[in-house]
């Protein structure tokens, strides 16, 4: 007997088991065009550094840096975004505004309360919570790409 020819079928069984135990992705496809897509993109980029600049400034006491980078991703200071691409708005899911509002109005609470001289414990908790809203988001939506 021919030891080659059972070759294929282990391969074919291989492959079948390997894709079997993949894992699914459950959440939510959100499709958004390459603009659409890189402007959000850029805002979690944003976020993610003004959240090293708070927590950096957390960590030495420098409040006037946590005041700052918190108010950069505040919705007060990007209400009235410009790059904000006008199609997005429309077609984003209540749940992701609602995300997205409460992680804006974290940032907003945050700079408040770090100009107001809030003791660092405070800070911590908004900081917190806030990021809460980037978890869930992230825990809820995946961005695919838009049918043209």
């Amino acid at each position: 007997m021919n030891s080659l020819k059972w070759v294929p079928i282990a391969f074919l069984l291989i492959v079948q088991s390997a894709s079997a135990a993949e894992p699914t992705d459950p959440r939510e496809a959100f499709a958004a065009t390459p603009v659409e897509k890189a402007y959000i993109l850029e805002q979690m980029r944003l976020f993610v550094t003004s959240i090293q600049t708070i927590t950096q400034g957390l960590a030495s006491g420098d409040m006037q840096a946590v005041a700052d980078a918190a108010a950069a991703r505040g919705g007060r200071q990007n209400t009235n975004d410009p790059h904000f691409p006008a199609s997005l708005g429309p077609k984003l899911p209540a749940p992701w505004k609602q995300f997205g509002g409460g992680t804006r109005r974290g940032f907003d609470e945050l700079a408040d309360a770090a100009k107001s001289g809030a003791p660092k414990e405070k800070s911590l908790a908004i900081l917190a919570a806030t990021m809460a809203n980037c978890v869930a988001c992230h825990q809820t939506y995946k961005i695919v790409e838009a049918d043209h």
